[in-house]
């Protein structure tokens, strides 16, 4: 597995991927609807290289090269000096295989390497295991960004102290 950043043509797929991710919960059509605008990836985010990748390679005779298995969108540090994911969908087949890990790892390096405190992440309800796994730590539930009236876990890992010690 490799992860580079998001090329500009990609976004539709990465879009797509996303969806295939979320709806591996179980969610309705009529939810996934509501979902889908807000699980786009915007391409100012990959021309701002904020998107990445996993991809796995593949050999076999009726595929070779290297196929997209997970996306990330990591946001700058705001003011508050949490960066943020924004996005972090794997495809199905590919989850409990350690790429929602290994892009985590890079979410982690990307943060870090922009002085961030820490990360947080609106969590879809059914992910809070996997982010608390990888030391997130549940602050409130709030709002959700896409669905009126639903709310989410807000998560926070922090990276480094922020009094000095």
């Amino acid at each position: 597995m490799r992860i580079r950043t998001a090329r500009r043509n990609e976004a539709q797929a990465l879009h797509e991927l996303s969806l295939r991710s979320k709806a591996a919960w179980g969610y309705d059509e009529e939810f996934m609807q509501l979902a889908s605008p807000k699980l786009a990836v915007r391409r100012d985010w990959i021309d701002a290289d904020r998107v990445w990748v996993a991809e796995r390679g593949q050999s076999s005779p009726n595929q070779a090269g290297w196929v997209v298995c997970g996306l990330l969108v990591i946001l700058p540090p705001h003011d508050c000096g949490l960066a943020e994911v924004e996005h972090l969908f794997v495809e199905p087949t590919e989850m409990k295989r350690g790429v929602g890990r290994a892009l985590m790892q890079q979410a982690i390096a990307v943060a870090a390497g922009e002085g961030a405190s820490g990360i947080r992440v609106l969590s879809d309800p059914n992910a809070r295991g996997f982010y608390e796994r990888l030391g997130f730590r549940w602050l409130e539930d709030a709002p959700s960004d896409a669905i009126p009236g639903r709310t989410l876990p807000l998560l926070v890992r922090r990276l480094r102290s922020t009094d000095g010690q």
